[in-house]
C-alpha cells in the first residue's frame, strides 16, 4: 500500500504585505531594501533573508 503524503504549502506574501506585518516590524527598513517589488515570499524565506544579513561578514 503506498501512503499518499501531501505536502502543505507555506502562505506567500507580497513586499508590500511583509513591511505591514507585526512579525516583521522591527526590519521594515532591512526587508524595504533586501525584498523586490512584486515577488511573493514565505514567512520561512523573508526569516532567512533577514537572518542571512544580520549573520553577514562586515567589509
Amino acid at each position: 500500500m503506498a501512503e499518499n503524503k501531501t505536502r502543505q504549502k507555506e502562505n506567500v506574501f507580497l513586499k508590500e504585505d511583509l513591511l505591514k506585518s507585526k512579525r516583521f516590524s522591527k526590519y521594515v527598513d532591512l526587508l524595504n531594501a533586501l525584498l523586490e517589488d512584486g515577488k511573493q515570499y514565505s514567512n520561512n524565506e523573508t526569516q532567512k533573508i533577514i537572518d542571512g544579513f544580520l549573520k553577514g561578514e562586515v567589509k
